[in-house]
């Protein structure tokens, strides 16, 4: 398989999961705020807004932190609960370990924007059917899935949109967390393209790849703005 299928599929794959836990883990959030009492709830948003205001740059470094192998918090913590001997552990020696720390740092800046979205929805839906349901003898995954869910989809489809967008042309987490030099073990489109563009010097390689990124973005943007201009028609 050449570089350019293998970075491709990378990129695919690495998207596909982020999303998935993005979208699943901001629901279950959504759905838990709901729930909770009003004082629990505006602690919780506030710190949702906190990380999802926080630049890029500044958690990533707090990520580099606490991910390194000397000095970092993860290595400590798993090795004092006896998960096993992190000591001067290096995540990213292993490519799966590494894309597990990527997912992770992803997936946490994506959740905020996503949970209030959803959350902002949730509060759309209106409550007698969801009673309706429950009297009819409906459990909680149930009005959830046929209640609760299908009011929701232009919205999911929205979230799910712009997550692909972002998580697709992810770069600065990668390459601030492995210092500007990352192997090509890490390489998504987006790193991919700058390292033939301006690491190497091919130019023409580098911008056909960023072609291929702007298609693929290009493609997924006009779902976005077709299910945008949905919602607006129906609101």
């Amino acid at each position: 398989m050449r570089a350019i299928e293998q970075v491709i599929l990378r990129t695919l794959l690495f998207t596909l999961v982020c999303v998935a836990l993005t979208v699943s883990l901001s629901t279950l959030i959504a759905l838990l705020l709901l729930k909770v009492r009003q004082a629990v709830r505006i602690i919780v948003m506030s710190a949702l807004v906190f990380v999802w205001t926080t630049p890029v740059i500044v958690s990533v470094d707090i990520w580099q932190w606490m991910f390194d192998y000397e000095f970092g918090v993860i290595n400590y913590l798993l090795t004092q609960l006896h998960v096993g001997n992190f000591i001067h552990h290096n995540w990213f020696d292993d490519p799966i370990q590494g894309w597990s720390v990527f997912v992770v740092i992803v997936v946490w800046g994506a959740i905020p924007f996503v949970t209030i979205t959803l959350f902002a929805g949730l509060l759309q839906v209106p409550s007698d059917v969801v009673d309706a349901a429950h009297v009819d003898g409906a459990g909680a995954w149930q009005r959830f899935w046929f209640v609760t869910a299908p009011m929701l989809k232009p919205i999911f489809l929205i979230v799910t949109c712009l997550s692909t967008i972002w998580d697709f042309g992810v770069f600065t987490q990668i390459y601030v967390m492995l210092n500007a030099r990352p192997s090509a073990d890490y390489y998504t489109i987006a790193i991919y393209a700058y390292r033939e563009s301006f690491g190497v010097t091919q130019y023409g390689l580098g911008a056909a790849i960023a072609v291929v990124l702007v298609l693929v973005l290009v493609v997924v943007t006009f779902f976005y703005v077709r299910e945008t201009v949905k919602v607006a028609e129906i609101a």
